[in-house]
């Protein structure tokens, strides 16, 4: 990366990621440094969150990482941007559900009580999410992978190409945001694990 790209950067562990090796090549990331990272952006403050927990799928945040959270949105007379690699939210898609932070609708509230929450982004979901829930927009991603099908039952996937989200603050401060999809190499998808195959 660094081979190309000499700017500020951030890294969220995800649920495939272990943290001592991670924390060996980025040694300032979010769950090596701490449990929550704060970076400034554009007059809005990242909060980088660690949901990830070693050899597990599922989200973990616990009581001290809630609570650090909660401190610094408390802190902030800037709008804050959660960042976390998993959703808050279920995303109506039964198999990927399960992985939600636990109790993340109370924490949001939580949080806008707390300050101001501005949104919400998130991965792990691998396609587009736009959600809200109390005013606040949760943005989630598609994977620079492969593509889930939305809605999905159970795990499939689509032919969709890898994208990524696109984020932007205006002149205003408000936050913009676009999906963006790589052009090539095509990513070839066993069809057995196409959604067409499942429903």
């Amino acid at each position: 990366m660094r081979e190309r790209y000499s700017g500020p950067l951030a890294v969220l562990p995800g649920n495939h990621d272990e943290i001592d090796p991670l924390k060996a090549v980025f040694p300032d990331c979010a769950g090596a440094a701490a449990a929550v990272v704060e970076l400034r952006w554009g007059g809005a403050r990242l909060a980088l969150c660690d949901s990830h927990v070693d050899e597990q799928t599922e989200a973990g945040f616990d009581d001290a990482s809630r609570a650090q959270l909660e401190a610094l949105v408390a802190a902030s007379s800037d709008p804050v941007i959660l960042v976390l690699h998993h959703p808050l939210l279920p995303v109506d898609a039964p198999w990927l559900d399960k992985d939600c932070v636990p109790g993340g609708e109370a924490l949001l509230h939580t949080l806008k009580a707390a300050g101001p929450i501005e949104a919400v982004l998130f991965g792990h979901v691998h396609q587009p999410v736009a959600q809200q829930l109390a005013g606040i927009a949760l943005h989630g991603t598609p994977s620079t992978c492969f593509q889930f099908a939305p809605r999905s039952q159970r795990f499939s996937i689509t032919a969709e190409q890898p994208g990524y989200r696109w984020l932007r603050r205006g002149e205003d401060g408000t936050l913009g945001t676009t999906l963006r999809r790589l052009q090539a190499p095509r990513i070839e998808v066993e069809p057995r694990f196409l959604a067409s195959e499942h429903g």
